[in-house]
Parts: structure tokens; sequence; C-alpha cells
């Protein structure tokens, strides 16, 4: 993250190279002015000797497929369980969230990444969850329906990406998992603020236990970077 602000400057100046290579009289434009369309379009074309990410190489790929697979099956049985045998409010229950599966790729593909970390997990879920669920108030015949789906479906995804952009705390699956309530049908809404603590923040946990344990059992992983 801190790489950050060094890496928006190096846009900067390579916007403004490769513009005035272009126009060679033009003065260049100072930062608080508009975006020009010269200045715009040329960012298209991204950054030069820009590279893309290199893959890893087989035990590594196999070892994070592994992992993956340990975190994901621990929740998938939870929810074979509750499933077939937990009732609340006379729905069945469940454990699985389809948007745990880019947690586990994060966690076990890329455990060092900031978004990968157990604070930008948790909290980034707590953020998107808390979110949508206030969200769909606003929906609900029950409560105050100002709003149509539609148009719910993308703000609650929206507003939490903003959240988490704004606290530091960004996990792009917490968004997806927002958008997983806000768009849920029965099943899913009748849990209500259940539905933050079980499957949400149970999902969570018990993957980032699994991602301390087994990634670390390499010497040449760490997870996490900090707590």
């Amino acid at each position: 993250e801190h790489l950050l602000p060094d890496f928006r400057k190096s846009i900067g100046e390579v916007t403004e190279k490769r513009l005035l290579e272009k126009h060679p009289q033009a003065p260049a434009e100072p930062e608080h002015q508009m975006m020009t369309w010269e200045r715009y379009k040329i960012k298209f074309g991204g950054v030069p000797g820009a590279k893309p990410q290199a893959g890893n190489d087989l035990k590594y790929s196999l070892f994070a497929a592994a992992g993956s697979f340990l975190a994901i099956v621990a929740v998938t049985s939870t929810d074979d369980y509750f499933t077939n045998k937990v009732k609340f409010r006379g729905r069945e229950m469940f454990a699985l969230v389809g948007s745990f599966g880019a947690v586990a790729a994060l966690l076990f593909a890329a455990p060092q990444s900031p978004v990968s970390q157990p604070r930008n997990i948790i909290l980034g879920h707590m953020l998107c969850c808390v979110i949508a669920i206030f969200v769909d108030y606003f929906t609900s015949t029950e409560y105050l329906p100002i709003l149509p789906q539609w148009f719910a479906n993308a703000l609650a995804p929206a507003l939490g990406i903003a959240a988490m952009s704004y606290t530091g705390w960004t996990h792009p699956p917490a968004a997806a998992c927002a958008t997983v309530y806000i768009s849920g049908g029965a099943a899913v809404k009748n849990l209500h603020w259940l539905f933050l603590l079980f499957p949400v923040m149970y999902d969570c946990v018990v993957m980032i236990v699994l991602a301390v344990f087994v990634n670390n059992i390499i010497p040449s992983r760490q997870y996490p970077m900090l707590w």
C-alpha cells in the first residue's frame, strides 16, 4: 500500500512525458486542472514498460490448490450439516457463500497481498455486509421499499467498496458477498442480521485459521503479514 503514491506519481510523470513528446510546445498542465482528452486517452495505452505478473511454479500452484481445497471443504462440510439438520425461522440454514471461493484464492495463491490479510478479510466483510443489510431495508416491503431491487443490487456493493477504500480494509470478495446478500432470495434474507455472523464471520474465521496453519508449513511462505 505504501507504494501506491509513488506508483500514481510515476503514472502522472509518464503521461506528461508522452504528452510533451506528441506536442513538444504544449506547456505542462498543473495537476489541479481538469483532465484533457489528450491526457485522458494516453492512459488507455497503459504504462510503458509494465509487464504482466509472472506465474508461479507447479509446486506453489499445487500447494495453493491443496490449501484452497481444505479451506473450502471445511465450509462445505458445515454447509451440508446445517442444510440438512438446522433451521432458522422455519428455513434451512447454510454455510457456503459463493464469494468465499475468491477468499480462498487470495489466502493460498496470494497470501502476502495486502487485501489477503486477516483485518481486511474480517473488517471488509463486516463493512460490506452491514451496508447490504441496511440497504435491504429500503427494498423490503416489510420496511421502507423506496429503492427498486435492481438499483439496490448495485448500490450495496458500491457503498461497500467506497467504505473499504476509505478505511483501508479493501477485500474484493467482501463486495461480492454484499452482492450475494442484497440480490439473494428468501433463504438468504431470512437470516437478516444473523447472516453477518453465520455464515459470513464463521467462514472468515475458519478460512483464516486454516490459512495460518497451512501456509506456514512451507518455509518460503508466511501468513499473515500483519494482523
